[in-house]
């Protein structure tokens, strides 16, 4: 990525653009299907239970 910024080009994460679609997707279905609203501004990252699911 360096490199591609050193020689002036533009380097354009089209993956994560991607992965931004599928989560607004998602957000939007739990919201048809259960009436519920998702906001990841209010989420608590430090819940000890999420992160033993993971591991």
């Amino acid at each position: 990525m360096t490199e591609l910024e050193e020689l002036g080009l533009l380097k354009m994460d089209f993956l994560g653009l991607r992965n931004l679609t599928v989560i607004r997707d998602a957000k939007d279905l739990i919201k048809y299907n259960y009436n519920k609203e998702i906001n990841f501004s209010n989420s608590n990252y430090d819940d000890k239970l999420v992160y033993e699911v993971l591991v």
